[in-house]
Order: C-alpha cells, then structure tokens, then sequence
C-alpha cells in the first residue's frame, strides 16, 4: 500500500474531512515554499500538491498564474522541484506528495527520465493538467513501472466512458473538477462539482477529491459530505504572496488551520 492509499485509509478511519493542499514551487522563492511544506503537514495538510512552474498555465486563475510566472523568474525547473521533495522527505517519510503540472515540459525532460527522478526522490503521484486520460496510455504504463500513481483530472463535461476510461488508468486518488473553468477562489461550492462526485463513485471505489474554487472551511465541510477530500489551492497561494517573506510559512499554517479546525 502506497503513501496515497495510507493516507485515505487514514483519513477514512478518523471519520473526518480529507484536506489537499496545493502550492507552486519557487513562489514567493524556492527556500519560503521548503520551510512553509512542513507548517502546511503540522496544520492539518493531508497531502501536498507541489506545482511545477509552466509559462502558459491554461487551467489556472490569476493568483497562481502570477505564482507560476513569479516561480519561472526564479528560474525554477523540475530539478529544482525534485530537490525540494526530497528535502522534504528527509524529515518526512509519511505525508504524500504529488508533483502538479503541464505536459510540455515533462516531455522536453524526457518523459521517462521524469518518472525515474520522481520514483528516486520520493513522490508519489502526478498530476498532468493537459494530458487527459484517453491520450495517457504510454505515460501510464510508465508511471506504473516506476512505482508512481498517475491522477487525472475528470470535469463536470465528462462523459460516462470518459470517466470509466479516467479511473481505471488511476491508482492513486481521482481528482474531481468542480468547475468548467480556471482555478480560483470562488463563493460557494458548484453543485454541478458535488453531482459529479457521485457520478464518479458509480465507476471506482477510489477516493476522489474536488478541488478548483475551494477557499474556506464551510466549502470543505460541504464537500467532504460527498467526497473524500478538498483541494485548496488558489486560497493558500493567494495567503502566501500576500504575506511578508518572513512570514510566508506562518500564514500558510494559520490558514490550513482554519480549514481543519
């Protein structure tokens, strides 16, 4: 049983809500996303989604468009992403921790070198916002042979075989779309997301978590009703270039705080 599935039966056995986190790597700098890593585990972070940066970021919102362009002029690159999983993983051999990112530039590094590097440095799953499930065939096959759970994207657009095809090329947790839109902190949670849940629990017994528009702990309450977790992501990215640099990991870990309390 891999980190993932620990930590879902984990989750499941407390009878609670199951949080995923996401930030970007090297935003506001490579050594505050290392420090800040740790805070968000010790506030209630079940599992980290570590962004990797891509210049034309198509699914996401502003805040981490702005992330991902302020990480690309610290010149951050996948090394630099698989180094600070490693760091983290020096003190921390339990949490999970899913590179997030786009398929360009894990081709120009060789796709087959990425998952090696991924395996050899401690993450456990991916996720390729543009590589949909129907096109992930070799990728997948890869994936497994280096011990690394592949996660697709299902949205509310998705058609029944799209979703039968999607869960059965996954192995760690299924991450649901709630929105056909960018990624961003929105008001209220979409119903079309939540229907979706249950859509995708008739095809696998797999956990699932819905992420895009989460910011705040009654949309987690309310999703976790459904689901197995949230994924917070344009919320926390937001908190942190807010914050002064000195600060950037205590603001972090007072906002997952809120999220779990």
């Amino acid at each position: 049983m891999n980190r993932i599935s620990k930590c879902f039966k984990k989750i499941r056995n407390e009878n609670r809500n199951g949080l995923v986190v996401f930030i970007t790597a090297g935003a506001p700098d490579m050594e505050a996303t290392r420090v800040t890593i740790p805070n968000l585990i010790e506030s209630g972070a079940d599992i980290v989604e570590i962004g990797m940066p891509f210049s034309d970021p198509l699914a996401e919102g502003p805040v981490i468009q702005q992330s991902s362009f302020l990480s690309l002029g610290n010149s951050t690159n996948i090394d630099d992403c698989l180094k600070l999983v490693s760091a983290v993983r020096e003190e921390n051999e339990v949490t999970p921790l899913v590179l997030m990112g786009y398929f360009n530039p894990v081709y120009q590094y060789g796709v087959e070198h990425f998952l090696d590097e991924c395996n050899k440095h401690g993450v456990d799953g991916v996720i390729i916002v543009d590589l949909p499930a129907v096109e992930a065939g070799d990728f997948k096959e890869l994936c497994n042979h280096y011990r690394v759970s592949f996660i697709p994207l299902i949205a509310p657009t998705s058609t029944d075989d799209s979703i039968k095809l999607s869960v059965e090329k996954c192995d760690g947790f299924v991450y649901c779309v709630s929105v056909t839109g960018v990624t961003g902190a929105r008001k209220e949670v979409s119903s079309r997301g939540l229907d979706l849940v249950e859509r995708i629990k008739g095809f696998t017994g797999l956990p699932v978590a819905v992420g895009f528009g989460v910011s705040n702990k009654s949309h987690v309450d309310e999703i976790c009703s459904k689901a197995d977790a949230a994924v917070v992501g344009s919320a926390l990215v937001s908190v942190m270039l807010e914050s002064d640099r000195e600060q950037v990991a205590d603001k972090a870990g007072d906002f997952v705080k809120s999220l779990t309390a």
